[in-house]
């Protein structure tokens, strides 16, 4: 990844870490209300609100720039609801 690129995205990765420790803050305070139930299901509408902001900054890099970035954009809108995902798993475990 160049630096101009890595730039770029520095907003997107530090709003993707932010949203991971929030969502996760938010799945353990479920965790220890009186009925933990739907832990996933929290977990798949804080993913849908990630997807939301991520994918919108995806279509607008595609329209700007051509698809030069879209790649890492995908990976930043993937990769944090996978994890976010992974750590509800562990903690219903």
């Amino acid at each position: 990844m160049l630096p101009n690129e890595l730039r770029a995205l520095r907003p997107w990765i530090i709003g993707a870490i932010l949203w991971l420790i929030l969502s996760v803050l938010v799945s353990v305070e479920h965790l220890r209300s009186a009925q933990p139930d739907y832990l996933l299901e929290l977990g798949a509408l804080m993913s849908m609100l990630w997807l939301q902001f991520a994918f919108a900054g995806l279509f607008n890099t595609l329209r700007n720039e051509r698809g030069r970035r879209a790649l890492f954009f995908l990976v930043i809108a993937i990769v944090p609801p996978l994890l976010l995902y992974c750590i509800n798993t562990i903690l219903l475990w």
